[in-house]
């Protein structure tokens, strides 16, 4: 979500152009978006904040456009409702640029609510007209445009689709999105930094299907080590010992396989 942000008003950082942020496109960006602004200035109708909108090519995921009638742009800062002297706010009122920064306030929880919490109400209070939920006439206005494509093959998708559909099902998952774009890869690093990370915080369940998407795909002594482990620890010795044994097929010395197959698992 975005409070009046560059977005709008530096389109050379997000434009694709070689001063722009690399992977934030609208090809890539597959999260929902709500961007609380004031009302544009039409004097720059032909200025750099009008060129080009990031917003208008986002084409995969939701987007919520909530203007703010009363502000300003620096009325989106709470400093300025503090500090700024009462003949600052153009031809509004303090107290009506504080009213509206209240409203701005309630649209971005309801909506972090809705995507981070999944919550009907707050879901249903973003997807309703203002006047439904009770804001003043002439207060802000609402445009709400639906995503018109299937998420892009992104690592944000496939985390996405993981955390939807199961991390059991990172095999199939991966695949379906390689199809898509042959662009979308996920390298031996990267496996290896997320499974760390999901086993640094004790989820590690989750860390033990990359780890078998990492041996899938990159398939490394120690890969099968840190996939065995993970079998271990999550209740499938069964599966451990199996893996165990091909860490053996690779390395006939390997100690951290012997001794687990010593202690664990009935020979072969």
């Amino acid at each position: 979500m975005s409070l009046e942000g560059s977005v709008r008003y530096f389109p050379e950082l997000i434009d694709g152009g070689k001063d722009a942020v690399r992977n934030v496109t609208p090809a890539r960006v597959a999260v929902p978006l709500l961007y609380v602004a004031a009302q544009p200035d039409p004097d720059d109708a032909a200025g750099k904040g009008t060129r080009y909108s990031f917003i208008d090519e986002m084409r995969h995921a939701d987007v919520y456009l909530v203007t703010m009638q009363p502000m300003q742009h620096v009325d989106f800062a709470s400093i300025n409702q503090r500090f700024a002297g009462d003949d600052d706010f153009g031809q509004r009122s303090r107290d009506e640029v504080a009213l509206a920064y209240g409203w701005a306030a309630r649209y971005t929880l309801r909506f972090l609510d809705a995507q981070l919490k999944n919550d009907a109400g707050a879901r249903a209070f973003i997807d309703s007209p203002p006047a439904a939920n009770g804001v003043p006439a002439q207060m802000l206005t609402v445009a709400i445009r639906r995503k018109q494509a299937d998420p892009p093959p992104t690592w944000e998708t496939f985390a996405a689709r993981l955390a939807a559909e199961g991390f059991d099902q990172a095999i199939p998952v991966y695949a379906q999105l390689q199809a898509q774009g042959a662009a979308f890869k996920v390298t031996q690093n990267d496996f290896i930094g997320w499974a760390a990370n999901l086993k640094a915080h004790k989820r590690f369940a989750q860390a033990r299907e990359v780890y078998r998407l990492g041996d899938h795909l990159h398939p490394s002594l120690g890969a099968k080590l840190d996939l065995a482990e993970m079998q271990a620890m999550t209740g499938q010795p069964d599966a451990a010992a199996q893996t165990y044994r091909r860490v053996i097929e690779a390395d006939p010395s390997n100690a951290t396989a012997r001794n687990y197959l010593e202690q664990h698992a009935p020979a072969p």
